[in-house]
């Protein structure tokens, strides 16, 4: 069944905000990098915060249809599946790649594409106001993962087919991974969120989240850095339902 767009929503009528949950605040903490390992920006590929990254995915949704931010249509050129995206992570970097990059950032690179997948809240499959906050604050912390690992396939898991974002996150982190490229890692704190219960003109959760980002580096495959500023609060809105199972992400945007 086609859903409807998150671009028809209406005001929902009753609002849960909150700070931070503690929950949520135990997550940050346990997704902290072990001693050792690196720091970094937000949610970025070729130096576009997540913020950017957000804007341009809703923009060409609303102007050309499915379009990943890195410039080709989902129709002239379609979107791996999730086994498809398995193999192009599990592919080796080159040893030319490797020559060209250095002992150096040889041993950044393998350090961010090292890096453990996030930890999952014990409430993040809910039905709740919670459970919602953790799904989204989860998805955040995939996203940074498939920045730095070229691993896609748990955010690809918690992603409609029709989310414009998800998929243009999937293709960019593929893209980045496959050409030898990573992310450092980088600080995401949730500082507020308010949870819109789903209205008949707009069936999905509305959750606004109040986020801040570290600064970070981003390298292409032959060693070149984009340095990342950090993101200031801003407002991230997901679109988001629930399967019966878990919490699916429909849509995010910026404001």
């Amino acid at each position: 069944m086609t859903r409807p767009s998150p671009g028809s929503h209406t005001t929902p009528t009753t609002d849960h905000t909150t700070a931070a949950p503690p929950a949520t605040d135990a997550l940050q903490r346990q997704n902290a990098p072990r001693p050792g390992g690196s720091r970094g920006s937000g949610p970025r590929r070729g130096g576009r915060p997540l913020a950017a990254l957000i804007a341009c995915a809703l923009a060409l949704a609303a102007i050309t249809g499915p379009t990943s931010c890195t410039g080709h249509r989902a129709d002239q050129d379609p979107a791996p599946d999730s086994q498809d995206l398995m193999t192009t992570a599990a592919a080796p970097a080159s040893a030319s790649q490797d020559t060209a990059l250095g002992d150096d950032l040889i041993a950044k690179r393998d350090q961010a594409r090292a890096a453990d997948p996030p930890v999952q809240g014990e409430q993040i499959n809910d039905d709740s106001p919670e459970g919602a906050t953790l799904s989204a604050y989860y998805f955040l912390l995939l996203y940074r993962y498939a920045f730095m690992t070229g691993s896609t396939d748990d955010i690809n898991a918690m992603s409609d087919t029709e989310c414009v974002f998800c998929r243009s996150t999937i293709d960019d982190a593929t893209k980045l991974y496959k050409e030898g490229g990573w992310a450092d890692y980088w600080d995401i704190t949730v500082d507020k969120t308010t949870y819109h219960d789903p209205t008949d003109a707009f069936p999905y959760v509305r959750l606004d989240t109040t986020v801040t980002t570290s600064e970070s580096s981003t390298y292409s495959g032959d060693g070149t850095e984009t340095a990342n500023q950090a993101d200031p609060e801003h407002t991230l809105t997901f679109a988001m339902y629930h399967n019966g199972t878990r919490w699916i992400i429909r849509e995010v945007k910026t404001q």
